[in-house]
């Protein structure tokens, strides 16, 4: 089984994949052997992820492809199909993988982190804290899963003092001071720079929750032979039938 993450240079054996090529998914490495491949995309990228996936069924139709879009950022849904991988083995069946993403997913939160809110589109920064970012670092939190609000630091760390959180490339001081007690871990990805929430200093946070693998007593699908989870392939759709030539492409779009 492949994961790739749209926006993402990938991580252990998580697949990285640009936003910008149609054909990005189809020249992944193993994409057309693995059987089954899950694209997760951030919510913005969900158009881009579904053309890649009928990019590669076209080319490769027996692959199945779940394509999985939530409101997170490429840096955690990369650190969650990498956690998904170690966790399942190398042998896990796909249909078991998919629902431990979901469930981390679900549980697991995407924030981002400003120093200074110039350059920021959404949410559209105040008078007043465009000002406080010309002569300081004020810092700001954003959540990704709720509606646009920048939370201003001096109103306390976003996360718990027990929380781990994981930034892409560096971790300056100031971040750190922000987030309180919580550490702070570096991950070795590199991020697509355009994203409707980054500025030229933002940095994308994740904080991780773990999550159990569904037991795998159900039957296997049908049609492409993953494992069925809640009664469902999240592959095919409750075993349907693949459109004629080609499987069918089972779109999971979380839209928060």
């Amino acid at each position: 089984m492949l994961i790739a993450v749209v926006g993402s240079s990938g991580l252990n054996r998580v697949e990285g994949i640009s936003s910008e090529h149609p054909a990005a998914l189809l020249q992944a490495d193993g994409s057309t052997t693995a059987g089954h491949v899950l694209l997760l995309a951030p919510w913005y990228a969900e158009c881009v992820a579904k053309e890649q996936a009928h990019v590669l069924i076209a080319a490769s139709p027996r692959t199945s492809v779940a394509v999985l879009a939530p409101r997170h950022h490429p840096l955690t849904l990369t650190l969650i199909g990498a956690a998904a991988l170690q966790s399942a083995g190398a042998d896990a069946d796909p249909g078991l993988v998919v629902a431990l993403v979901k469930a981390a997913v679900a549980r697991s939160r995407s924030l981002v982190w400003y120093p200074r809110v110039w350059g920021l589109r959404e949410p559209s920064p105040t008078a007043f804290q465009l000002l406080a970012s010309t002569f300081r670092s004020p810092g700001y939190f954003r959540e990704i899963a709720t509606e646009p609000a920048l939370v201003p630091a001096k109103a306390g760390s976003p996360v718990a003092p027990t929380d781990e959180v994981y930034v892409a490339g560096t971790s300056p001081a100031l971040l750190h001071r922000h987030l309180g007690g919580a550490v702070v871990r570096l991950a070795p990805v590199e991020l697509e720079p355009h994203q409707p929430y980054a500025t030229k200093s933002a940095m994308p946070l994740a904080v991780l929750a773990s999550a159990v693998l569904p037991p795998g007593g159900e039957s296997p699908c049908s049609s492409c032979d993953a494992r069925l989870v809640a009664g469902g392939c999240a592959f095919c759709g409750h075993a349907a039938a693949p459109a004629a030539g080609s499987r069918q492409v089972l779109e999971l779009v979380d839209h928060g």
